[in-house]
């Protein structure tokens, strides 16, 4: 009956922080691109402007400005009371405020559920957070900012040297292959493009998150992922342009990809592998002649 409450306990502890975790979420990604082009604007000083951050000032409805009270900060449920609508002007909140902590819940709890409840799951719960907020961020104003990349590499390759030979985390050595290769392989794609097709098909942030997966999903891992995210947005934008959402020279952002199939490797690494072994024999029987 004891170990039935316990754990009853630790799975509501579990929910109400991952919720407050979207809420957070929700702010960063909102606020670092604001963050960062009002940065840009000033040339890194922002003088007399009103302060901005993650921290202030109190969050606003971005239509009408009216301050939210706290009571209306609830994840989730506020936005439910409300029924998406801004109280003051009655502004359509997007979905995504609702997903995104729901979905934060969902990402805590499958990895807890996959590696147990336990403080060397911690890591991966941050990682899968991070990976969200960057698919999100991206997305939206295609950016992906370094405070949310480099965060996604340390924990990483910290990870890989104070927890290694449990999984999901790899050794310290798989790990800086990954971060180095999954840089390179992005970097001299994007010269690729940039001297082929005289033009530039990434960003630096892709970069850098390729190097932050590489170093959670180990060098073993890192074609797998790039492949299986280069699936997903092939067959995404397939669709988007046959319903001419989009044209074929327009861009893409390739981040939510790279996250999802990032979060399927670090949370199904070991069917992965499996898989890919699989195909690489298929590959090579093939081209032996059988």
């Amino acid at each position: 009956m004891m170990v039935e409450l316990h754990f009853g306990l630790l799975v509501i502890a579990t929910l109400f922080v991952s919720l407050l975790a979207g809420s957070l979420l929700n702010v960063v990604i909102h606020r670092l691109p604001v963050m960062i082009g009002r940065a840009e604007e000033s040339g890194n000083s922002l003088g007399d402007v009103e302060r901005f951050d993650l921290w202030a000032p109190r969050s606003r409805c971005p239509n009408c400005r009216e301050q939210i009270p706290v009571a209306y900060l609830v994840p989730v449920l506020s936005w439910m009371a409300l029924r998406g609508r801004c109280r003051s002007c009655a502004w359509s909140i997007p979905v995504r405020y609702p997903l995104v902590e729901l979905g934060a819940a969902v990402l805590a709890f499958a990895s807890l559920v996959q590696f147990g409840f336990a403080l060397a799951s911690v890591p991966v719960v941050l990682c899968l957070w991070l990976l969200l907020a960057l698919a999100i961020t991206d997305l939206e104003s295609g950016l992906l900012p370094d405070g949310l990349t480099y965060p996604l590499l340390w924990t990483g390759l910290l990870s890989s040297v104070l927890i290694s030979g449990s999984s999901p985390y790899v050794s310290p050595q798989s790990a800086i292959l990954g971060a180095v290769f999954g840089y390179l392989a992005f970097r001299l794609l994007y010269e690729a493009f940039r001297i082929l097709l005289r033009r530039e098909s990434m960003g630096f942030g892709d970069f850098k998150l390729a190097s932050g997966i590489g170093a959670w999903v180990g060098i073993d891992l890192l074609l797998p992922t790039i492949i299986m995210a280069s699936f997903m947005g092939l067959c995404v934008g397939l669709v988007l342009v046959a319903v001419r959402r989009y044209s074929r020279t327009e861009g893409m952002p390739f981040a939510p990809y790279l996250s999802l199939a990032a979060a399927t490797a670090i949370l199904f690494g070991d069917g992965l592998s499996n898989v890919s072994s699989s195909f690489q024999a298929i590959m090579a029987s093939t081209l032996l002649g059988g």
